[in-house]
């Protein structure tokens, strides 16, 4: 699937600007590497999204979200709330850098557009808060109490124009984008969320118990049945046995139905089976 160019990129940097003075109401990790930003200006309501490599488009696609990821639930505590300050293009590279304010406090939401791409959370100093992937470089390293460092800047960038950019007759990129995207869109994250793997796995577990428990209780009716309707027989033994002390295994005569399986006088026990 096709990678993003610096000079779209910067084409779409300049349409995102509408977006100054929006506040990050809400985080999703929709798919492996893709997110989306869903942002609230007093009644008004938009949405971002974020596939790295690939755009950072304003998007009318919205699906049902499911359970959030660990990441997303991560970035939501960071960046929920933060109105966005501005949005500018990093060394004119293909990285986006998302300034956010709420009160005294500032975060930076950066965007990297090249290789696989990367979503990063840092505060106002630009230490790293949080990175989708933690990676090590030959000259810079992205984890978290790290400063953010970009890579070299290139050289040969020129800046472009909207008209530059072909289109395909939408009246902006992010249009031909969200299009193209939603047409050919990239392979969903199946999401777990611990918690609810491990709860998961206790009820199972619950389960399993709750079944042998039902599976003895079972048995042990069958076998006070069984007792219940032989009782007589077996009182007869026992009052026989009384009688006899000096009685041994062979003199016991339980019956049609009653097996002797062990006698002892001493310890005053007679183990029966009952058909």
């Amino acid at each position: 699937m096709r990678a993003i160019s610096t000079a779209e990129l910067a084409v779409l940097v300049k349409e995102l600007q509408e977006f100054d003075e929006f506040y990050i109401e809400r985080f999703y990790e929709v798919a492996e590497g893709a997110f989306r930003l869903k942002l609230k200006k007093d009644k008004a309501q938009q949405n971002v999204q974020i596939i790295l490599s690939r755009t950072i488009n304003k998007t009318r696609y919205i699906e049902k979200q499911e359970q959030p990821s660990n990441f997303a639930m991560a970035v939501r505590k960071r960046v929920e709330g933060f109105k966005i300050r501005g949005i500018r293009q990093l060394n004119n590279d293909r990285i986006v850098v998302f300034e956010l304010a709420k009160g005294t406090d500032q975060m930076n939401l950066i965007v990297e557009m090249f290789g696989v791409g990367n979503l990063i959370i840092t505060n106002k100093e630009m230490s790293i808060l949080l990175a989708y992937v933690q990676r090590q470089f030959k000259d810079r390293a992205i984890s978290p109490g790290v400063t953010y460092t970009p890579p070299r800047q290139s050289t040969g960038y020129k800046a472009v124009s909207l008209e530059e950019v072909d289109r395909h007759g939408f009246a902006t990129l992010s249009e031909a984008l969200d299009q193209y995207y939603y047409e050919n869109p990239i392979e969903k994250k199946e999401v777990k969320n611990e918690a609810a793997e491990q709860l998961k796995i206790s009820i199972e577990k619950q389960r399993k118990i709750l079944s042998q428990i039902d599976d003895d209780i079972r048995a042990n009716k069958e076998v006070g049945e069984r007792i219940m309707n032989n009782m007589q027989k077996v009182n007869q033994i026992i009052d026989e046995l009384k009688k006899n002390k000096r009685a041994n295994i062979e003199d016991v005569k339980p019956g049609a139905g009653i097996k002797v399986l062990g006698l002892s006088l001493k310890d005053k026990t007679v183990t029966l089976e009952i058909d």
